[in-house]
């Protein structure tokens, strides 16, 4: 991976985490536009039963809207950026509310223990309900 070792090392948890409910993950993954034009690259890409969930682990807002345009390029069911702290969680929610994120492409805002809990609790059963030959004793015996 391309971040510094925090960096990092979130995008190994989440992947973990994910992996554990199944799904198929990649880190660093190409996001290409319809035209085959590579868009860049994103953290984390994981295939869930609607589509693809795409990851960024970021510090600061700076790269807020081209995380936005790598999700919508290959039209992913959520964009989840996970942040350090609080402070830096609001700071990136008031920069969405002042941009469009697009055609209704839903963008969360974690810290790593909130997105621990959502993919532990939330997710989890959303997984379940799109794919249930999974089955909760797969996905529970991990966690």
């Amino acid at each position: 991976m391309r971040g510094m070792r925090l960096h990092n090392w979130i995008a190994i948890v989440v992947m973990n985490e994910l992996r554990r409910l199944g799904l198929e993950v990649r880190s660093e993954a190409s996001v290409h536009d319809v035209f085959g034009g590579l868009v860049g690259f994103v953290d984390v890409l994981a295939i869930v039963p609607s589509g693809f969930l795409v990851v960024e682990v970021e510090a600061s807002t700076k790269q807020l809207r081209r995380d936005i345009e790598k999700a919508e390029a290959i039209n992913a069911m959520a964009l989840w950026i996970i942040v350090p702290n609080p402070k830096t969680g609001r700071s990136f929610r008031r920069s969405l509310s002042k941009q469009s994120s697009g055609e209704g492409l839903p963008v969360s805002i974690f810290t790593m223990p909130q997105v621990q809990r959502h993919i532990r609790d939330e997710f989890q059963r959303i997984c379940l309900e799109a794919n249930p030959r999974l089955g909760p004793r797969t996905v529970n015996a991990e966690l």
